[in-house]
């Protein structure tokens, strides 16, 4: 996810993640992006990554 992030040119500035169970893992991200760039493509994109489930986002602006 994050190489995915990355390339459409956000910085990840925290990350964590926790074991819900068997091969499953919840992942928590922050990420600045830069002037210009949307939120929700960014989120549209990670959430088409197989086996990725976008729970919520927020912008911080």
């Amino acid at each position: 996810m994050t190489e995915h992030a990355t390339r459409l040119g956000a910085e990840l500035s925290a990350i964590s993640s926790r074991k819900l169970g068997k091969g499953r893992y919840e992942l928590e991200m922050s990420l600045r992006l830069p002037s210009g760039s949307s939120p929700q493509r960014l989120v549209a994109v990670l959430g088409r990554l197989p086996g990725v489930d976008v729970i919520a986002s927020s912008d911080s602006n």
